[in-house]
């Protein structure tokens, strides 16, 4: 359960105008979809994230754009973005958000859980991009035709939610 970690909300996003926010309960039922994590950067860095090489992170905030679209195991939803809570010890660093997120200098704040049997990745991208104040380069994107899944904001976006 994720009540477990430490972080502001999760929002399960069902519509535009229907959301509910979780602060503790139990979110297993949840297993498909599209998932949003809020970071916060508090003081600027450069990470090695594996063959992209050195990037600059400039504090703010950052939203990073993910699917989960397995039924069971460690592709749905819920376990995917636990996965992405567990620290550098309790987890092998393979995706470029796992470099990211394993920096000291990073705290998931808020996660947005949008459950769907379709993929909803790159529609989202393509709107979180047009509101962005930048973006990573090919951030979390290899597997799609998206500039980017990691989208930067000088302040916490709540305008987008």
């Amino acid at each position: 359960m994720l009540k477990n970690y430490k972080f502001d909300e999760i929002i399960l996003f069902l519509d535009e105008t229907n959301f509910t926010s979780f602060k503790n309960r139990d979110l297993d039922y949840i297993m498909m979809g599209t998932y949003l994590l809020i970071i916060e950067i508090a003081r600027q860095f450069v990470e090695n994230i594996g063959a992209k090489g050195a990037i600059t992170f400039s504090p703010g905030y950052y939203i990073y754009l993910g699917s989960a679209m397995g039924r069971i195991g460690s592709s749905t939803i819920l376990n995917r973005v636990k996965r992405h809570l567990r620290t550098a010890n309790e987890k092998k660093v393979h995706w470029h958000i796992d470099y990211l997120l394993t920096n000291k200098n990073t705290q998931i704040v808020s996660i947005l859980l949008c459950p769907s049997r379709i993929r909803l990745e790159c529609d989202i991208a393509s709107e979180l991009e047009k509101k962005a104040d930048g973006l990573v380069d090919g951030f979390g994107s290899s597997d799609c035709n998206c500039t980017t899944h990691l989208f930067y904001y000088r302040k916490y976006p709540s305008h987008l939610f």
